[in-house]
């Protein structure tokens, strides 16, 4: 299965939170939008990929994760 590509901020974005409202309301897809912590930003920034599970965790990818 595959989804919109999240959009990850540092901190809230209103901005982006109402961009996928409205992609919701009229694609009937919306990606997701998830404001990580100043920290947890900092650390994803050197990676060129980052995982996203079903709560919402977002951590970097690893070698293992393309095997599934």
């Amino acid at each position: 299965m595959s989804a919109p590509a999240p959009f990850l901020t540092r901190g809230p974005d209103t901005f982006l939170a109402l961009a996928a409202i409205v992609a919701g309301q009229l694609y009937d897809r919306a990606p997701p939008v998830i404001a990580l912590s100043p920290e947890d930003h900092d650390t994803l920034r050197g990676t060129s990929a980052a995982r996203v599970d079903a709560t919402g965790a977002v951590r970097p990818f690893q070698a293992a994760d393309q095997r599934r």
